[in-house]
């Protein structure tokens, strides 16, 4: 069984000798080779990180580009799951080195699976996940407008919001 720690291409030949009657005859087969390929490897390509943004923003492009195999070629499959570590399926039709994520409200995370194809063999590397998380902020004022005399005692002006997914909230009234 040849080995496969190091990538390369070995020939392999055998030699098959008879004997009979202090004869000896031998036959070389053809060379056959290993090829051991490299193992896949990824560089970003233009951005690939966590990102969170605003309901209405634009996610960045996540990017990545395979490497590792001289005369490769590479296809990719993204995949997303709301959770960083299992869930992971492909995304119909997301099968370029780039893939712009959905505004969905939440928490999503994704991940590239890449496959290097050498000479029908085909090794993969799936690409650690990243989250983008689509923020959607509320806002409420609790007040009526209100019309006073001067020196009137107003109520007290009141707002509230929310978000989703949670997040922590800073309330921070403007005058105009």
């Amino acid at each position: 069984i040849p080995p496969t720690t190091t990538a390369g291409t070995t020939y392999y030949q055998c030699v098959i000798s008879a004997i009979l009657n202090g004869h000896s005859c031998s036959m070389t087969t053809s060379p056959v080779y290993c090829k051991v390929l490299n193992a896949v490897d990824y560089s970003t390509n233009g951005f690939y990180a966590n990102q969170t943004i605003c309901n209405g923003g634009t996610p960045q492009t996540l990017g990545v580009t395979g490497a590792g195999n001289t005369g490769a070629t590479y296809a990719y499959q993204w995949q997303s799951s709301d959770n960083a570590s299992s869930g992971f399926t492909d995304i119909v039709s997301a099968t370029s080195s780039t893939y712009i994520p959905p505004t969905t409200i939440g928490t999503r995370y994704y991940r590239c699976v890449i496959t290097s194809t050498v000479d029908e063999q085909e090794c993969t590397k799936t690409t650690d996940p990243v989250y983008v998380t689509v923020l959607s902020v509320t806002a409420t004022a609790s007040n009526a407008a209100q019309t006073l005399c001067t020196d009137g005692t107003p109520t007290a002006l009141t707002a509230s919001g929310s978000s989703e997914p949670a997040a922590s909230l800073t309330y921070q009234w403007k005058v105009s």
